[in-house]
């Protein structure tokens, strides 16, 4: 099922907003973001609660229920570990609400489906 969206990533410092084509298939949701001529693919496992985001830089992946968080950079070839702690996770029909904290700073992903 393909869905009309707007994905927002709000920090202490940042709000970054984009609008998207979303495709829902066996609970996992994919997408694609444009920015700066970089494209980045992303899918939230929304049973699993692990977000993926994979661009030419850099591989991403937050799993929600173990509060951790891999980030590989590929030119450097280099895997950094993270800890987060999940503050809220709400998932509806059509909206899905994370709210995570990343190195001190609150971070709010939003997934908000027509």
């Amino acid at each position: 099922m393909k869905k009309k969206s707007t994905i927002s990533i709000i920090s202490n410092t940042d709000k970054i907003t984009y609008k998207v084509d979303l495709e829902i298939k066996n609970n996992k949701i994919n997408y694609k973001e444009n920015k700066d001529n970089t494209i980045t693919e992303v899918l939230y496992d929304r049973e699993n609660k692990i977000l993926i985001r994979d661009n030419k830089e850099m591989y991403m992946e937050y799993d929600f229920n173990m509060n951790n968080a891999s980030i590989y950079i590929k030119d450097l070839k280099k895997e950094i570990n993270l800890d987060i702690k999940v503050k809220k996770i709400k998932d509806t029909n059509n909206k899905i609400d994370i709210e995570y904290i990343l190195n001190d700073e609150l971070y709010k992903y939003v997934i908000d489906m027509e």
